[in-house]
C-alpha cells in the first residue's frame, strides 16, 4: 500500500530532524523533504531549493560563524554558484540522501 510505505519512510527518517539538531543552513526542512523524496524513489528536489541554505552554510564556514551573514550575501553567493563542494555532495538523480552518506540512517529503501 503506497500510503503505508510513505508512513514507514517518514517514521524511519523523522528522528533525524529533531529540534536540537535542526540547523537552518545544514539540516533543515528542505533537506528533510529531499531525503524523503529520494527514499521514496520519486526523485530529488530541484537544486535551487537547497542552494540558498548551502550558500549560507558556505559563507558561515568562511567567516568562522563569528560574523553575521546577510541575506543579500547569501542570495548573491547562491546566484553565483559560490557553494562549497561539501554542500553539493550527493546531488543528482542517482545520489543518495546526505544522511545516508553519513551513515546516520540505514540505507534501506522501503
Amino acid at each position: 500500500e503506497p500510503e503505508e510505505r510513505v508512513h514507514k519512510v517518514i517514521d524511519t527518517v523523522k528522528g533525524y530532524w529533531q529540534g536540537a539538531g535542526y540547523d537552518l543552513m545544514r539540516i533543515n526542512c528542505c533537506h528533510f523533504a529531499d531525503t524523503l523524496c529520494r527514499t521514496l524513489a520519486v526523485g530529488v528536489l530541484p537544486q535551487w531549493v537547497t542552494n540558498l541554505a548551502a550558500a549560507g552554510a558556505t559563507l558561515q564556514d568562511r567567516t568562522g560563524g563569528g560574523q553575521p551573514v546577510t541575506p543579500k550575501a547569501v542570495i548573491a553567493a547562491a546566484m553565483a554558484g559560490d557553494i562549497d563542494a561539501k554542500y553539493l555532495a550527493g546531488r543528482g538523480a542517482a545520489a543518495k540522501p546526505h544522511l545516508f552518506l553519513k551513515g546516520r540512517i540505514p540505507d534501506e529503501r522501503c
